[in-house]
């Protein structure tokens, strides 16, 4: 049984362990001891934090642009991207200029709600 599993048990019924963070010290004039420390989880905030660049799943969980949509509108020159490789490398990654995306998205009239979402025309 780990040193954790005692202490869990031994906990009140109206309580529950969420996370067990064990670290040992060790100083030279002292026995090595193990300090435990229980921290609530939380999730992190990041309602406020914009990111500058993101990839094709980072824009669909922001702005549900789908990836070939996402293609047609850089192709016609209306969002920003970048291919980031290692040199020499065939393969890499695109990263999408978010602040072009939100200008393409702000840019778009409110009054013309004809149904049909983006202009693609060039």
């Amino acid at each position: 049984m780990k040193i954790w599993e005692v202490f869990a048990n031994s906990l009140p019924a109206n309580m529950t362990l969420l996370r067990v963070g064990a670290k040992i010290c060790d100083r030279s004039y002292r026995k090595p001891q193990i300090m435990l420390t229980i921290e609530e989880i939380k999730p992190a905030n990041i309602g406020e934090i914009k990111p500058e660049f993101g990839t094709t799943k980072d824009v669909r969980k922001y702005y549900g642009i789908k990836q070939g949509t996402l293609y047609n509108l850089h192709k016609l020159g209306k969002v920003r991207g970048k291919v980031l490789r290692v040199t020499g490398e065939f393969k890499g990654v695109r990263l999408w200029d978010m602040a072009s995306i939100r200008a393409l998205i702000n840019s778009q009239n409110d009054d013309d709600d004809n149904g049909s979402g983006l202009a693609l025309a060039a």
